[in-house]
């Protein structure tokens, strides 16, 4: 039977679905988040290889075994949301794990992605931040373009392309719930900031690309995708739950993508 005793570092929603905080930089930023169907898990996102402890010990806690996760799903590969995924995989024998196409090879095979990141922060940064990066077997990789299903003990989960944050972003729907478990895509939301009970959400900067880079287009057409339906509920996204005024956050958010498209269009060169 699950405990009814609750880590201090996991936050249940109901559904089955809850988030546990990944600690990654400081406490209440950056959640993984639990979805539990019939005795079968999915971790949605793994946090850093520092956060394996946190999930390991949510998991005890709802009293499910590593043999009970059938998926570790990525919104997408950067090491704050995919870091620990090789550690994980190590740990749930009988887990695949999901991931965008444009994805997969960096689950596969970190070198690239741990090489571009050390070229950012220095090896020994890199190290303390993000921890032991491991490959994933590519025969438990499974590729999930635009519109893939699975199904969790029957339930269903929607993959829907969502490139604006990075071109292998994905977001992923709950067809019990409709809450859409959204990475990065509906930008970054800091407790420090609640209002009255409300939230405010920035738009993440979106990563850099030689060449075009159609980002502020793909996520202003996401944006519009969401509101015109594709979801009945809210995003999960980051260390909180957006249950109010999701209208007056797509605006903002739609007001600042455009504002960053002028902005780009006027830096231009001719």
């Amino acid at each position: 039977m699950p405990s009814m005793n609750l880590p201090a570092d996991v936050f249940d929603y109901g559904h089955g679905i809850s988030a546990v905080d990944s600690v990654y930089d400081r406490r209440l930023q950056t959640a993984i988040h639990l979805l539990v169907e019939k005795g079968r898990a999915a971790v949605i996102d793994t946090g850093t290889s520092h956060a394996v402890p946190h999930v390991l010990a949510a998991l005890q806690a709802k009293g499910v075994a590593p043999e009970q996760v059938d998926y570790v799903i990525l919104t997408h590969v950067h090491l704050d949301h995919a870091g620990a995924a090789g550690q994980l995989m190590a740990r749930f024998p009988n887990a695949q794990l999901t991931v965008h196409p444009r994805g997969a090879r960096h689950m596969i095979d970190p070198s690239r992605l741990l090489a571009a990141t050390v070229a950012i922060y220095g090896e020994q940064e890199t190290r303390r931040v993000y921890g032991e990066i491991l490959p994933v077997p590519q025969s438990r990789v499974i590729e999930t373009p635009d519109e893939a299903t699975l199904r969790l003990a029957g339930r269903e989960l929607l993959f829907l392309d969502a490139p604006g944050h990075a071109r292998h972003h994905v977001v992923v729907q709950d067809s019990r719930t409709g809450h859409i478990f959204a990475g990065d895509t509906f930008g970054l939301s800091y407790r420090e900031l609640d209002q009255d009970g409300r939230q405010f959400s920035f738009p993440t900067t979106r990563t850099s690309c030689p060449g075009p880079c159609p980002f502020t287009s793909a996520e202003g057409e996401w944006t519009r995708r969401y509101s015109n339906g594709s979801s009945n509920r809210s995003p999960l996204s980051k260390l909180t739950s957006n249950t109010r005024d999701r209208e007056r956050s797509l605006i903002s958010v739609g007001v600042w993508l455009g504002m960053d498209r002028s902005m780009a269009q006027a830096e231009r060169p001719p």
